[in-house]
């Protein structure tokens, strides 16, 4: 088994690191980005959810994982410029990261013997960036997977050392999909890392003009355009699912929408109008309506349709923009 470095962020890096670690690969270092400050309001509510003090920070999920497997584990802010006596104490075969943000220069790279590899998930070259998973939903992709690099300076652009595909079901979210490139992921690199180690692989380069890139998604990107079809704005539903969320205004409140579907039999509404129909809730899309199976309005909690119907009848009519 490998002796490695591990670098990880979040809920896919610490799958790959707890199924690494189980394989029984000796992780001599995790190295984590540091943990983030949670805005007021939202470690406000945290607070009230959890009735525990001390929220003003989430730890990342990888450094959380390494804590119960009792790894060691570091959390610089940056890597550049910096002399850590841990990465180069490590001695390390060869390092594997995962959804880790931060860059990590050559120098760092290549302190371990056979390199540092990289996970990404999507099929390179296309979507590299931060948000694969996310934009290919959104995108209508019926294919996704993961790949393995050999990092380099660019971002997700090294030489491909493995790939394997994986479909994508119509109904997938961005949640659920993660966790299904995790699991592919994490075998890919156990399947990998002997044959690396032996000398067995040679990195094959991308082909830049198919590479494609993916942004950072920020809250504005859930906002629904109703004027659209109602394939795209399920797809962008699935992308934003977990993540910002897809919600409309109306008089000045909020709508965010937790479960909605195109509508089997699409009636056709004004886009945006918000119908009542025989207990269940239609909105006008650009090609026939979407069905909402729960939502919130403003601070209200998450409710069933029926529910909603009950709480707010003004509703009945209205215009979500």
């Amino acid at each position: 088994m490998a002796r490695l470095i591990f670098y990880g962020t979040g809920n896919l890096a610490a799958t790959v690191l707890s199924t690494l670690h189980k394989a029984g690969h000796d992780i001599a270092l995790v190295v984590c980005e540091p943990d983030f400050k949670v805005p007021p309001e939202a470690a406000m509510l945290l607070r009230q959810v959890k009735g525990e003090s001390g929220m003003d920070f989430i730890r990342p999920s990888a450094a959380a994982c390494a804590e119960r497997l009792g790894l060691k584990i570091i959390q610089p802010a940056s890597l550049k410029d910096r002399e850590l006596p841990e990465l180069m104490d490590a001695k390390a075969d060869v390092a594997v990261a995962c959804e880790y943000g931060l860059f990590v220069p050559k120098r760092i790279r290549e302190l371990p013997s056979h390199g540092t590899l990289n996970l990404h998930t999507a099929l390179l070259p296309k979507y590299r960036g931060p948000t694969a998973v996310q934009s290919a939903l959104i995108n209508g992709e019926e294919e996704a997977g993961v790949t393995i690099i050999l990092m380099n300076d660019g971002i997700d652009c090294g030489p491909i050392v493995a790939a394997a595909p994986l479909k994508v079901g119509p109904e997938a979210t961005a949640l659920s999909l993660e966790a299904e490139l995790s699991n592919l992921g994490a075998a890919l690199l156990l399947e990998t890392l002997p044959r690396w180690l032996a000398g067995e692989i040679r990195p094959v380069p991308q082909d830049e003009s198919k590479a494609t890139w993916c942004h950072p998604i920020s809250r504005k990107d859930g906002r629904i355009d109703w004027r659209k079809k109602r394939g795209g704005i399920y797809n962008r539903f699935r992308g934003l699912c977990g993540w910002t969320g897809v919600w409309s205004m109306v008089g000045g409140s909020t709508i965010e929408f937790f479960s909605l579907r195109p509508a089997a039999s699409s009636p056709g509404f004004q886009p945006g109008k918000m119908v009542f129909r025989g207990g269940r809730i239609f909105i006008g899309c650009g090609d026939g309506s979407m069905e909402v199976l729960r939502l919130k309005k403003g601070r209200d909690g998450v409710l069933e349709a029926a529910e909603f119907i009950k709480s707010h009848p003004e509703m009945d009519g209205q215009t979500v923009e």
